[in-house]
């Protein structure tokens, strides 16, 4: 197969594969290597470095990996572990680091610990080697248990970079460590080939630490050169060493020439950029924890906190204590909102049951009278039934909806049952209301209290006894009829009312009362006039006219007909 190779599984030794993504740049060189670790006829997979969030690679990766029971990063720079959130959503892996804020679905890694997992005969040594960054790690490939299986490659990351020295970063890497991390190599994968981040060849490479120039991280994770302390390459053993020596001298070279005042410079931009990144993930954390103590809207907060991870991950040059302080402050924060959430959640699926419970004994019910004849009792029943079922809360989703189908299904039946018949007999009552139609015609004449109150009273009897023997009307008519005969009754007894009022002596002692007000002040107010008191005459007048409006109301209230 033709190198570079990418979006293909290249297969490198008995039980590690690579898949090249197609990110090259100075320091991937033709691309990040993303390794598939899996025995022959394994029904899962490890995979380690699932590299840069590139959609068309993680896709390749994912066909070419099947089945991933665990995902594994060698450091946190963008081309390794960037595209591993994305590609747990894909394969619904766990992902594990050395640093804890790089993990999903898992702890950490430790040093030494050996990975097994299921479906996947393999098994990882993790050896951490720091220097690269803080947290590179090499994974010992063996095709079984360690302790039983002789040592077959070594994934080493980037503490092994293929044709290019190897890069220190400025932010947490450490020249001393990863001279001691090559020293370990070498001591305990002598011959054994190293799978790094471009030799996909796995030739066995012997480790010769050649120091280097100090390179530099910016904000968007380019790593950059910086002046170092020059070093008499010529003095070095001749060995298979690891990088372009006569780059290594001239990059050396030009870094030293560099004047003091730019590194000046550097160092401030860089303290501006480390405050500014301190500053910009307190303020994160802080808005993580405000959302977990706080918020309701779940779904809302639990993107705004996925936001947060995914801008913190990409927020550098930060110190690693003042970043682990940081970043177990949002870690706190997410477990708790996590918590939190779950909790309101879990009592929302304990309601849920019980409405659900509450709603099937509603049906029982409800079902149990559907085929009742007795319309005005079930009627009533059914609408006590809706009350209940409206106050018992909504019941999981695919539950409810069957439940209510059920309930409404009861309640119509019956009800259609019950129109079913009242329908009937609405045509039977339609001759009922003609017949009443013409015993109007037939009394509305012959009740008249101006022709004599007891006849008219009489002949109102006589229609209301066979009003009531003609029997119903339709359920629609009701209150026309009802209206009807209505207005003859009242015609009866405004009469009887006003015979009434007439020989009230109460009503005609109150007529006289008002008279004789209205009489009196008329009396005194010819007084007046007659002694020449206009203005007082005038008063009185004035009052005896309202108390004879008084009379003369009083009286027609009497005398009305």
């Amino acid at each position: 197969m033709e190198h570079p190779a990418y979006s293909q599984l290249r297969p490198v030794t008995a039980n590690a594969a690579v898949v090249l993504a197609p990110n090259p740049s100075y320091a991937a060189l033709e691309g990040t290597n993303s390794w598939v670790i899996k025995g022959e006829g394994d029904r899962r997979s490890i995979v380690v470095d699932p590299g840069p969030e590139d959609e068309g690679h993680l896709n390749v990766l994912h066909s070419k990996a099947g089945d991933v029971g665990l995902i594994l990063l060698t450091h946190r720079h963008p081309d390794h572990a960037d595209g591993a959130e994305r590609f747990r959503q894909l394969t619904n892996a766990p992902v594990r680091a050395l640093a804890p804020q790089y993990c999903a679905g898992a702890e950490q890694l430790t040093d030494g610990e050996v990975i097994a997992v299921d479906g996947v005969t393999p098994q990882l040594k993790v050896v951490a080697t720091p220097g690269h960054t803080s947290d590179s790690v090499c994974f010992f490939v063996y095709p079984g248990a360690p302790d039983s299986s002789e040592l077959e490659a070594v994934v080493t990351g980037d503490t092994i970079a293929g044709r290019h020295t190897t890069m220190i970063s400025e932010t947490d890497g450490d020249l001393g460590k990863y001279l001691d991390s090559l020293e370990l190599l070498e001591e305990q994968g002598k011959d054994i080939p190293l799978l790094d981040v471009t030799n996909a060849d796995a030739a066995p490479v012997k480790i010769v630490a050649v120091p280097t120039a100090k390179l530099s991280e910016d904000e968007d994770g380019n790593l950059n050169y910086e002046a170092a302390d020059a070093i008499d390459v010529a003095s070095l053993d001749d060995a298979a060493v690891i990088g372009d020596i006569d780059a290594v001298e001239s990059r050396l070279d030009d870094a030293i020439a560099a004047s003091a005042d730019a590194r000046e410079q550097a160092k401030e931009q860089k303290a501006e950029r480390r405050k500014a990144a301190i500053a910009r993930k307190e303020a994160l954390a802080a808005e993580a924890e405000d959302l977990a103590e706080n918020s309701t809207e779940w779904k809302r907060a639990g993107d705004r906190i996925r936001e947060i991870l995914e801008e913190w991950r990409g927020i550098r040059g930060i110190d690693r204590a003042t970043d682990d302080q940081l970043w177990k402050r949002y870690s706190r924060a997410r477990d708790s909102f996590n918590r939190r959430r779950g909790s309101h959640f879990a009592e929302l699926d304990r309601n849920r049951a019980q409405a659900k419970k509450i709603k099937e004994e509603l049906v029982e019910r409800a079902e149990a009278i559907q085929d009742s004849t007795e319309w005005g009792e079930t009627a009533r029943a059914y609408r006590d039934l809706m009350t209940e079922w409206k106050a018992a809360g909504r019941a999981p989703r695919e539950v409810d909806d069957k439940l209510w189908e059920r309930f409404r299904a009861a309640q119509d039946h019956f009800f259609e049952a019950r129109n079913a018949v009242n329908a009937e007999r609405d045509r039977e009552f339609e001759a009922n209301a003609e017949a009443k139609d013409a015993l109007l015609a037939e009394y509305d004449a012959l009740i008249d209290p101006s022709k004599g109150l007891g006849g008219a009273k009489a002949k109102l009897r006589e229609l209301q006894d066979k009003w009531d023997e003609i029997g119903y009307v339709p359920r629609g008519r009701v209150r026309e009829y009802e209206d009807k005969i209505g207005r003859i009754e009242k015609r009866v007894s405004d009469a009887e009312d006003s015979r009434w009022r007439k020989s009230d002596p109460a009503q005609q002692d109150k007529v006289n009362q008002f008279q004789v007000k209205a009489d009196d002040f008329e009396r005194q107010a010819q007084d007046a006039e007659a002694k020449g008191d206009s203005a007082k005459a005038a008063t009185l007048r004035e009052q005896a006219k309202q108390w004879q409006e008084f009379a003369d109301v009083a009286a027609k209230a009497v005398n009305e007909d």
